[in-house]
């Protein structure tokens, strides 16, 4: 059963097919569907989460692709929530105080920002306004991503977001830091959403955020109160129980016993309630209060209880030795124990602790002191905990109370991990740096998981890539509840910045950009992607190209920002020669006239400007370059097939004409008459020999003859000869000076001046040339 709190951070399950149930009433928490009858849910929700071991069968990048695709499967792009999730939640779902207003408020401006503390049941209060409003759940709930990049448009919204529909911003695990950046971004998404059709948004609020927020969004703001836990109780418990037997357990719920329940989260509440049912279920002759109780216990003890009796084990040895022995061991749970012995030596060295004054045989044995702390070997020799949650909890105690040692438990770390200890296996340190993630994001401290992958990889190389692969995945998908992924995003933008970057580091980053960053921010995998491309090392950097092309033949938006960035280009990768590869990928042919819903890229008048520029670019920094080759006048083999693909393609069933293509490049460079004259020389070229053209003031046949509009007729320009003809005649007019006919660029996609090129002058001016490029990711 969903709990109260809502669905799970990763990705709601779809719902059956064909599925026409949608939420158009709550009534105290049932959802009535639109036949009047009441629907429920029923079943457990599950999240899949990746597998942390190693596929030691592969090698090299194919290990750090297996690792990132089995990461990524609870990663992919936003989805919106299914009806069925949405349906089970809303069946055992109880009003928080001030949801009246809440609800009033979000159909008044179709937005509400809830404060409230954390553990109250906001995040299931969210969601079901969300689905409310969004077209009665019909279209799922959308969840928007927590952060963009800075050069990312504030107002952004996931792809396919229905015009109809519920949003929901998730910004509760969010950098206090950027408090700021978030309320201008909640004031773009405000305007985008009173400009559409009928969205409505939802957001989360940190602690204490609303009182940094502008004052426009303040009165937006609707604080929600905790629900009453022993009706969330009892909802629970009916979804899967008789409403007979809750009613025997409710007069004992104000005994001593569950007082505790009372100040417990409505998420401990909700699970609970499922587990005592669960025994309920299974065990029918157990009295209702029975179960109750045991399952209460058994939380209280999980969750608290390991850290009474750590204490209690540490308490006796003021050496701080059986310490440095916990650390170790909770650390490398499931190693050899040996391993787990050197272990501790070497913390206590890093410690600073003092040599030991008594002979080893004197000392107490360490079977003994692992057995003290409730450590077992099991049948394969390895370290298991008895209780099997203490290894977990010992992991959070360390953290929680020694935060002043953080600092020596990264360098523990980096040496244990640099080492590389021949007993550690290869699972043995992944788990082990998935472990000490696990704690750094915890504590908020993901600089430190993102040092030890950096030390880690640069001290053992290929050996490492496996493991900090899954250590950056890790990082990367705490993003989806809101910490660490931050973070770990913008480290791997200021490491793509690096042209040095440690080889085997940056292939990592460029797979998890391609294979888990761009699911759910494109924009920003392209970013760092584009980036890479001007990497020292080639084969990173033709890596990085393939993928940013792959993400962008995939996505218009993001091609139209691979484009824009590469004319801007941004100062790492200002000038370089993996910039115009970049550009001479996206000006492929065969994408610039694909059709997506009946609309190709080309047909965008920003796309068509910025391609006119692009060539600018790319021409005059290829024939800057020309003087190392043997013909100092020609442009590279690489950038002459490229002019060669735009003026005898695309297939003749396409239109516009290929006239069009080759008047872009034309408009590009129409004042650069170096360029012109170049591009006339190729388009002289023909597969069978040189295209005989007349010369300069001879009577033109037809097909070059000056078209009304500025183009010659499509049915003359079907043909490549027929292409390349038209392009030298206007050249030749260029380059005589006689100018041309008014609208002599009236493209079939209209546009603006930006989509047009203007008499005398480039479309759009380019970085590097004439116009200063941006020295910094926020200006470009």
């Amino acid at each position: 059963m969903t709990e109260q709190s809502g669905p799970g951070g990763g990705p709601a399950h779809p719902g059956a097919a064909g599925e026409s149930w949608t939420v158009d009433s709550v009534d105290g928490g049932i959802v009535h569907g639109n036949t009047g009858a009441a629907l429920s849910g029923h079943g457990a929700q599950s999240v899949v989460t990746a597998d942390g071991a190693a596929n030691t069968t592969t090698a090299g990048r194919d290990v750090i692709t297996y690792q990132i695709l089995q990461a990524s499967r609870v990663a992919i792009r936003p989805q919106p929530v299914s009806a069925q999730s949405l349906r089970e939640l809303a069946h055992v779902f109880v009003r928080p105080g001030g949801w009246s207003p809440a609800r009033e408020r979000l159909e008044a401006a179709r937005m509400v920002l809830l404060s409230g503390q954390a553990g109250d049941g906001r995040h299931a209060a969210a969601w079901m306004l969300a689905a409310q409003a969004g077209g009665g759940g019909s279209n799922g709930v959308w969840r928007i991503p927590a952060d963009v990049d800075a050069g990312d448009d504030l107002d952004a919204l996931p792809r396919d977001v229905p015009s109809s529909a519920g949003l929901l911003l998730d910004l509760r695990g969010t950098d206090p830091s950027s408090v700021a950046r978030q309320g201008r971004r909640l004031e773009a998404l405000r305007a985008r959403i009173a400009s559409s059709q009928d969205q409505h948004l939802v957001v989360l609020l940190a602690a204490d955020q609303d009182d940094q927020l502008p004052n426009e969004l303040r009165g937006l703001v609707v604080p929600l109160t905790r629900p009453g836990w022993k009706e969330v109780l009892g909802r629970h418990w009916d979804a899967q129980r008789p409403r007979r037997l809750f009613a025997e357990l409710r007069p004992n719920l104000d005994g001593p016993e569950f007082a505790g329940l009372a100040d417990a989260t409505i998420r401990q509440v909700s699970q609970v309630a499922d587990d005592a049912a669960r025994r309920s279920r299974d065990h029918p002759d157990d009295a209702p209060v029975l179960c109750l109780r045991q399952s209460w216990e058994e939380m209280a003890r999980r969750d608290g209880g390991h850290s009474a009796e750590i204490d209690g084990l540490l308490i006796r040895d003021p050496t701080g030795g059986q310490a440095a022995l916990l650390v170790a061991a909770v650390m490398l749970e499931g190693a050899d124990p040996d391993a787990v012995f050197h272990a501790e030596g070497s913390l206590a060295t890093a410690c600073g602790f003092p040599p030991a004054d008594a002979h080893a045989l004197a000392a107490p044995g360490y079977r003994l002191r692992l057995y003290q702390l409730g450590v077992r070997r099991d049948d394969s020799r390895r370290v298991r905990f008895d209780p099997p949650g203490r290894a977990a909890a010992g992991r959070r105690y360390v953290w929680d109370n020694y935060p002043a040692l953080r600092p020596t438990l990264l360098d523990w770390a980096t040496g244990l991990v640099t080492t590389a200890d021949r007993r550690l296996s290869r699972r043995d340190l992944t788990d082990f740096a998935i472990r000490f993630t696990e704690q750094s994001l915890r504590v908020h401290q993901p600089e430190d998981a993102l040092t030890l992958a950096r030390r880690w990889l640069e001290a053992r190389g290929s050996e490492a890539t496996a493991s900090c692969s899954r250590l950056l995945t890790k990082g990367l998908e705490e993003g989806l509840d809101g910490t660490g992924g931050q973070a770990f995003r913008q480290r791997i933008l200021d490491w793509s910045e690096d042209h040095r970057l440690n080889v085997h580091l940056a292939e990592i980053c460029v797979q998890l950009c391609g294979r888990f960053i761009a699911g759910t921010y494109p924009r920003q995998a392209l970013t760092r992607l584009h980036n890479f491309t001007a990497h020292d090392n080639r084969e990173v950097a033709d890596t990085a190209i393939d993928t940013a092309a792959e993400i962008a033949a995939a996505d218009d938006d993001g091609y139209r920002h691979l484009l824009d960035r590469v004319i801007r280009a941004p100062r790492a990768v200002r000038g370089t020669a993996s910039n115009s590869m970049v550009f001479l990928r996206l000006s492929a042919t065969d994408r610039l006239y694909l059709r997506r819903g009946g609309r190709r890229v080309l047909d965008d008048p920003d796309v068509r400007a910025l391609l006119c520029a692009g060539w600018r670019l790319v021409l005059n920094q290829d024939l800057a370059a020309a003087p190392g080759r043997h013909a100092p006048w020609r442009f590279s083999p690489a950038v002459e097939e490229r002019i060669h693909d735009w003026l005898d393609g695309p297939p003749a069933a396409l239109a516009p004409p290929a006239a069009d293509l080759a008047d872009l490049l034309v408009d590009g460079v129409r004042d650069r008459f170096d360029l012109l004259a170049t591009i006339r020389i190729i388009a002289g070229q023909r597969s069978d020999g040189p295209l005989a053209v007349p010369p300069v003031g001879a009577e033109r046949p037809r097909a070059m003859a000056p078209h009304p509009r500025g183009a010659p007729p499509a049915d003359d320009l079907l043909g490549p000869g027929g292409v390349r003809a038209h392009v030298i005649a206007r050249i030749d007019r260029l380059l005589a000076g006689e100018g041309e006919p008014d609208c002599a660029m009236e493209h079939p996609a209209g546009g603006s001046g930006l989509g047009r090129a203007a008499h005398g002058g480039p479309v759009l001016e380019s970085a590097g040339e004439d116009t200063p490029a941006s020295n910094d990711e926020e200006d470009w």
